[in-house]
This record gives structure tokens, C-alpha cells and sequence, in this order.
């Protein structure tokens, strides 16, 4: 798993991609999905202190509740 999450290259200007894992700029690692009208989320810190996974029975985007559900409060998310 931890080799899945290293960093291989650049997947746009916030995020960086491993092997199918994401990760972000402020250290969130995370990995999305959507099939037939259903959306799903899971992410957590990478020190893996705070995580959260989100399932939808909504094809509306979960990224964005993802990401503000993975900052731990402590770190200044306001939920």
C-alpha cells in the first residue's frame, strides 16, 4: 500500500499520482470513483491520523466534501 501511494509523477498543478493514489500538496492521499450513477471518496492524511471514506448514491461529485472531511480540525477545517 505505502508503495501504491509514492508519488510517481504529476497528475495536474494541486496533485501528484502514485500507483492509482493520489496525493495532494497539503498531504492528503486519496483516491476517488463513479459507475453507474454512484460516486465514492476515501482519503486520509499521510501520516494516517485522520481519514474519512464517502459513498453516494448520487453521481454528483463527493471530491470536494472528501477533501474538507480529510483536514483534521486542528488543521483549521471548519465542517
Amino acid at each position: 500500500m505505502k508503495l501504491a501511494q509514492e508519488p510517481r509523477g504529476e497528475a495536474n498543478k494541486t496533485n501528484r499520482i502514485g500507483l492509482a493514489w493520489m496525493t495532494s500538496r497539503t498531504g492528503i492521499v486519496w483516491h476517488n470513483g463513479q459507475t453507474g450513477g454512484y460516486r465514492s471518496y476515501l482519503g486520509f492524511t499521510a501520516d494516517r491520523q485522520h481519514g474519512v471514506s464517502i459513498l453516494s448514491n448520487t453521481a454528483i461529485d463527493t471530491d470536494d466534501l472528501g477533501f474538507a472531511s480529510s483536514i483534521p480540525r486542528s488543521a483549521g477545517a471548519h465542517i
